[in-house]
């Protein structure tokens, strides 16, 4: 059984994700990362939230806006230390994120919602 799955992974998958899985640049997912699957860069997180990277997360930037998007992704990256109680970006995390990512930013494998607290 392994010896197919292997075979089918070469024909169809190492072009784009090469042959270790590593994925190439930011293109192409890295299999190995299950948490950070955008990314995990202030940058990348930004783009995550403004267009969606998967299907299950809708994009948020025609209801967050500029301002908001980069304080949202701020604030996930203090998620790995607890996040921080005055941010400018908690109160659109709670509403927009929390349902599927947590409060601490745990996530959902469930929903296909990556952990965003681990710093990866």
């Amino acid at each position: 059984m392994v010896e197919i799955a292997e075979r089918i992974f070469t024909r169809k998958y190492t072009v784009c994700h090469v042959p270790e899985g590593r994925g190439l640049a930011t293109v192409f997912q890295n299999l190995h990362d299950v948490d950070w699957l955008s990314g995990a860069s202030v940058e990348q997180i930004e783009a995550s939230i403004r267009q969606r990277w998967c299907p299950a997360m809708p994009a948020r930037e025609a209801i967050l806006g500029e301002k908001d998007i980069v304080n949202v992704a701020d604030y996930v990256m203090l998620l790995d230390e607890g996040g921080a109680k005055d941010h400018l970006g908690k109160v659109q995390y709670v509403q927009m994120c929390v349902a599927c990512h947590s409060a601490a930013g745990n996530g959902n494998i469930f929903l296909g919602a990556p952990k965003l607290s681990d710093n990866i």
